[in-house]
């Protein structure tokens, strides 16, 4: 924390109200249109993901980012009953939806 880098964040439609949070934060952004940057990042992904360790890695990651939506001041932006958790799940590499206590 409290480190300088660079990220990327891929918001549905319905999670745009997310931006300004991170603007009071002042979280920078650049907003990019075109997919054609991650055309090819799913393959790469999978790969990643052979790697055991790798995809614990991912299943840790993905059930702390589930876990976060217990922080009610965001929930109006990040709703549970409206996700599509099984796509979050692949969005971390997952095939399958690990369990999580959320």
């Amino acid at each position: 924390m409290g480190a300088e880098g660079n990220a990327v964040i891929l918001l549905r439609p319905d999670e745009i109200e997310f931006i300004p949070y991170l603007k009071e934060s002042k979280i920078y952004l650049d907003k990019y249109e075109s997919w054609d940057k991650f055309a090819n990042l799913q393959p790469k992904l999978d790969a990643a993901m052979s790697d055991p360790q790798f995809h614990e890695l991912a299943v840790e990651a993905f059930q702390g980012y589930m876990r976060a939506f217990e922080v009610k001041k965001l929930k109006h932006i990040f709703n549970l009953i409206t996700m599509d958790v099984d796509a979050v799940a692949r969005s971390f590499g997952l095939k399958e939806r690990p369990d999580v206590d959320v």
